[in-house]
């Protein structure tokens, strides 16, 4: 039997936080791309390791070539996103101030932003943000909860609907059980 759930899809990510002279290097994606800031790196694919994945995919946005040994790894994030998959982000460091990035995937990436080490850009996704704000604050690991639905969401609304609906039938169900064993033990009386 399997520990994880067959429905669970669980996304292994690596990110790269490459400081030079106290300061990292973001990504300006393209607005097709969602606008704002981000950090190199991306999916690790089936049966890659993090810092592969890492070397290959900020080679693949920048052009940068990183050395395996150089990435250190600062910071674990588990997220759970609003469609129930899971995501957990790997967040690596590594120091080379010889960069020369070349945008190698223009249609996601418009150019490199050097931003200080010690600034959390406004540009970023949530997700990121916390990771950083928890990296800063020398956490190893940390959850980014999914979004809690409203009360006056209609999905929260019709789900109270459905269990109301489904407790009126448990209770019809219960009901007719109840009447059923009352003639049951009727008949066992007039045997």
């Amino acid at each position: 039997m399997s520990i994880f759930k067959s429905q669970n899809r669980i996304a292994l990510t690596a990110r790269l936080l490459l400081e030079c002279d106290k300061q990292f290097l973001f990504l300006a994606q393209t607005p097709l791309n969602g606008g704002g800031l981000t950090l190199p790196g991306g999916k690790i694919e089936h049966e890659e390791f993090a810092k592969e994945a890492l070397v290959r995919e900020v080679w693949e946005e920048t052009g940068v070539q990183i050395a395996k040994k150089s990435l250190k790894l600062v910071h674990i994030t588990h997220r759970v996103t609003d469609n129930a998959s899971e995501i957990i982000l790997f967040f690596y460091t590594a120091s080379d101030c010889q960069v020369e990035t070349e945008m190698k995937e223009p249609q996601k990436f418009e150019k490199a932003v050097l931003v200080p080490s010690d600034e959390v850009p406004k540009e970023l996704p949530n997700v990121l943000k916390h990771a950083l704000e928890s990296i800063n604050k020398g956490r190893f690991f940390s959850q980014f909860p999914k979004k809690k639905k409203e009360k006056n969401d209609p999905l929260v609304k019709s789900k109270v609907v459905d269990l109301s609906a489904l407790q009126l039938e448990h209770n019809k169900i219960k009901s007719g059980l109840g009447k059923l064993q009352k003639k049951t033990r009727e008949k066992m009386m007039i045997i």
